[in-house]
């Protein structure tokens, strides 16, 4: 999973984020797929499930889970 900072909607400073967690689905040329994976609390129009393309400077932290760890 990746977790992505998103602009929030009433950013103070213009920016001011709002770090949430995504599944990866694949690549697309130099950006990448991802599923949202919990509902953001300061990004309206997001919602948990929606997808979108980002690049990797996006990605402010990640996991890596397999079946047994």
């Amino acid at each position: 999973i990746i977790k992505i900072g998103l602009h929030v909607d009433n950013a103070g400073s213009g920016n001011d984020r709002e770090h949430i967690w995504f599944e990866l689905i694949g690549f697309e040329g130099d950006k990448f797929r991802a599923r949202l994976i919990q509902e953001p609390y300061d990004v309206k129009d997001m919602h948990e499930g929606d997808e979108g393309l980002y690049t990797v400077s996006d990605i402010t932290d990640w996991v890596i889970y397999t079946p047994d760890f």
